[in-house]
């Protein structure tokens, strides 16, 4: 037996030596080929530093230099030269880059097999016991809605929004056509939409999936939350922190199986979230692998907020998430509430019967929020007035706790006060760098009132070993109920929306006490990832509108989309007057406010809210995009898609009205006698691909517009323009036309003038 060890330690040694000197021989071969104009071309290709550019320059040598710089990085070394690899097929030098081969662990047919086993087992350990602890949960965390995915395919149209398909089930990325064979795929959602539950249901799937699931075949699916990726740049380090802590898998056999693999799925979840503080490393396995420079053979599923940028520089097919419809809400309560009988049914009607509420039942964390709130309370909540969502906010909270005190003590409350610490500690994480989204149960001590919120679900305790990206670590085997005594515990709130509702708190008491700090605290937030923080601030403390928008508007012109979304939103939520506001209101109109068919529906009503007060108090709006949301022209107005009225507006200055093909929408004549209603109006551009143009007389005869007044259309073939001295329409040529628009400096996302 001793001396058998003693040869396989032999082998073991000659296999490293071996693999040593040809990693030797393969780094000098690559040197000799790479000139200086190379490295620099490789040098951009691979994001490196300026300081990396100049000690390439200053080098003799500058192949040895960059290869030094690519190892100091974790660009290039043994078993990891994909990276470089691609690199030089990218810049033509293909010849050399078939002399990059891993020179890393490589394993026999059978020892894959037995690793792959163990890595597949461990992963799946974890998702079953991150399931089983969110079933749990009072507000069901778990409860999955096959959720609405699109696909963006450019061959349905020549406008992005003529291009979505919508997909049948979150199964068809595995089994559409389209997708099943891609590599590279986007998931764009907004806030609450569901990213998140949605990557962890593709590996709970896949942890329990039986022989007739597409995921059945799938060797190994890791599922990364990027928000606690930040200090862990490498893929495998990140994976090796998803494993148990007795696991004997060491760093070098997750490396040698991923590579090895044939098989393999990563799901990285929260790619905005990597990016929300500016750019992260750009060297990091992460967004080599997005850019598809790195592990290849994988197919990687990336969900992100719309508003991400970094994502759209990927090579990757793109989805997107939908508003829940009603079949799916009916479906939901169907599978949620089979012991109640017509209870949730009824509580549906009063939720469709109530416009507002309506309009959050298309974002599925409030649908299940609301709903889960009113199911049992339907007959005693129809008087509520549940009109903006921090109301709402504050009656599911109370309706949990007051749920729990009646169990309890057979007394049920009104609304309850969270806890003041509770409060802290949440804004606390939100303020930290990166934010904080779990704690040590030691913090919580001196906490009574720990148990009661972890009943209610609000809060979620984890036990096991925390490692430096915040995640939760049990030996194999172990579950979080099972664990020992002394295995450390773990306290987060069931859901990042909740924990911005408790921080609310606390910062808008912070309003009356210390205005300097609150606005000290605003410097350290972020308003592209903290979406709902701001609102509900102002929906809490009306005081804090005014310097919470005077702080957005600091920040309209680095983040355009989610800032002014976010001031939207504030403003909507301000509940008492809103004269004070009205200075803000003007500095937003002067910037061009657009309203899209994709925007929720309570994001539409947030813009309509703000664009009626301006027009009522005669503040000029400068541009107004409507951009494929017109229905129907009524004495109220346009009607959106959504169900929702814009009225006519007075004051706007120029309006962009875009519809789409084989969707009702006005005709010109209608689009053009509910534009002429401004009172400002300067210019007016329509673009429809089935449009005709007008009859001239009918048209001129019937509208009041300004001598100075323009109006531009594109019927999806030739551009007119309405001779308002000659009372008809006269063609343009395309380059004039395209001068006159793109002197209008209209920038409509997603469009591109012809």
């Amino acid at each position: 037996m001793g001396n058998s060890s003693s040869k396989d330690e032999k082998d073991r040694g000659t296999d490293n030596s071996t693999s040593s000197i040809h990693y030797g021989q393969q780094k000098f071969k690559v040197s000799q080929e790479l000139t200086l104009q190379k490295c620099l071309e490789l040098c951009t290709i691979l994001n490196l530093r300026p300081a990396d550019y100049d000690r390439v320059e200053r080098s003799p040598k500058p192949g040895v230099a960059l290869l030094q710089i690519l190892e100091e990085r974790s660009l290039y070394g043994e078993g990891n030269c994909e990276i470089l690899r691609k690199a030089l097929e990218t810049i033509g030098m293909k010849r050399v880059a078939v002399i990059l081969q891993p020179c890393g662990k490589t394993f026999d047919p059978q020892e894959l097999t037995d690793k792959r086993k163990m890595l597949a087992d461990c992963l799946k350990l974890r998702y079953k016991d991150i399931y089983k602890l969110r079933q749990s949960v009072g507000p069901s965390e778990t409860s999955f809605i096959d959720l609405r995915l699109a696909l963006l395919d450019p061959k349905k149209g020549r406008r992005e929004d003529d291009q979505w398909i919508t997909l049948n089930s979150y199964l068809d990325i595995f089994t559409n056509s389209s997708l099943k064979q891609e590599k590279r795929i986007v998931i764009e959602g907004e806030p609450g939409f569901g990213k998140t539950t949605l990557a962890f249901q593709l590996a709970y799937s896949w942890a329990t999936a039986t022989k007739k699931s597409p995921l059945f075949d799938i060797g190994i699916l890791v599922f990364l939350q990027m928000g606690q990726m930040k200090r862990t740049p490498s893929v495998y380090e990140a994976i090796k922190l998803q494993l148990p802590i007795d696991c004997p898998l060491t760093l070098e056999d997750i490396e040698g199986v991923i590579q090895q693999i044939p098989s393999l799925v990563l799901t990285l979840d929260g790619w905005d979230e990597y990016f929300v503080e500016g750019p992260s490393d750009k060297n990091s396995h992460f967004v080599h692998i997005a850019n598809n420079m790195m592990l290849t053979h994988a197919k990687v599923i990336i969900t992100t907020r719309p508003c991400c940028l970094e994502v759209r520089k990927t090579p990757a097919i793109r989805l997107r998430l939908k508003e829940l419809i009603h079949e799916q809400r009916q479906k939901y309560i169907t599978e949620m509430y089979p012991h109640l009988g017509e209870e949730p049914k009824e509580t549906m009607a009063f939720i469709e019967d109530n416009d507002f509420l309506l309009s959050l039942c298309g974002i599925p964390i409030l649908f299940k929020l609301l709903l889960h709130g009113l199911v049992e309370d339907v007959h005693q909540n129809k008087d509520l007035n549940l009109n903006r969502v921090t109301v709402l906010f504050q009656h599911v909270v109370a309706c949990f706790t007051s749920h729990l005190k009646s169990k309890d003590s057979g007394a049920s409350s009104g609304f309850s006060t969270p806890d003041h610490k509770l409060c802290e500690i949440a804004c606390s994480g939100l303020l930290s760098e990166p934010p904080q989204t779990k704690w040590g149960t030691e913090l919580f001590h001196d906490f009574s009132c720990l148990e009661f919120w972890t009943r209610t679900g609000i809060l979620i305790k984890e036990d096991g070993v925390a490692d430096s990206c915040g995640l939760s670590r049990l030996p194999v085997g172990a579950t979080s109920s099972s664990s020992s005594p002394s295995t450390p515990s773990y306290i987060r709130f069931f859901h990042g929306m909740i924990q911005e509702w408790f921080a609310s708190q606390h910062l808008s008491r912070l309003v009356t006490k210390d205005l300097e700090m609150f606005k000290n605290s605003l410097l350290k937030l972020n308003p592209v990832h903290l979406v709902s923080l701001y609102p509900f601030i102002c929906g809490l403390e009306p005081s804090a509108t005014y310097p919470i928008l005077e702080f957005l508007l600091t920040l309209k012109d680095e983040f355009p989309y989610p800032v002014m979304d976010c001031m939207f939103q504030c403003f909507y939520e301000h509940d008492g007057d809103r004269t004070p506001l009205l200075d803000m209101v003007r500095k937003i109109c002067q910037k061009p406010v657009s309203i899209y068919n994709r925007n929720s529906r309570i994001l539409q009503s947030a813009k309509v809210a703000l664009l009626t007060t301006a027009s009522q108090h005669k503040i000029p709006i400068s541009k107004l995009n409507l951009v494929g949301v017109a229905t129907v022209i009524s004495d109220e107005g346009v009607m959106f898609k959504s169900g929702l009225h814009l009225p006519p507006l007075l004051t706007v200055e120029s309006y962009a009205i875009i519809g789409y093909r084989r969707r009702k929408t006005p005709s010109c004549e209608e689009m053009l006698q509910y534009v002429a209603k401004s009172q400002l109006l300067q210019r007016t551009w329509l673009y429809y691909n089935s449009w005709h143009v007008p009859s001239v007389h009918y048209t001129v005869r019937t509208l009041n517009f300004h001598e100075d007044s323009k109006v531009f259309l594109f019927n999806g073939k030739k551009w007119y323009i309405l001779d308002l001295v000659e009372r008809k329409w006269t063609k343009q040529d395309k380059g004039k036309a395209r001068r006159d628009m793109l002197g209008e400096t209209y920038l409509l996302d997603n469009y591109v003038l012809e």
